[in-house]
């Protein structure tokens, strides 16, 4: 009975976070962007833009992917690195902290 309840909550659990772009943006963030930019987006260092103010964000959804896998600056590029839609969801996880 225990293994049936923790299968159900494990593919549940799961289920959810794939329904929820904004949610998996926020782990991709915090496991690749986090360190540099701070778990809110205030920046961790001076020149880093603070995504909660919106700063480096007043450009189209598509720019900013483009940054994420090209990279930016001393940012390095993502590509290879994520998928196209880890990208987005992170793009979209960067909205919600406006």
């Amino acid at each position: 009975m225990r293994i049936a309840v923790w299968v159900f909550f494990v593919a549940f659990a799961g289920a959810v976070g794939a329904d929820d772009p904004v949610a998996a943006g926020k782990t991709v963030y915090d496991r690749y962007c986090m360190g540099c930019h701070g778990p809110a987006g205030e920046g961790m260092m001076p020149g880093m833009p603070n995504f909660a103010l919106g700063e480096r964000l007043n450009t189209t959804d598509r720019d900013l992917a483009e940054r994420i896998r090209q990279g930016n600056g001393v940012m390095p590029g993502f590509a290879g690195i994520l998928s196209d839609r880890e990208i987005e969801n992170v793009v979209l996880y960067l909205r919600s902290l406006l």
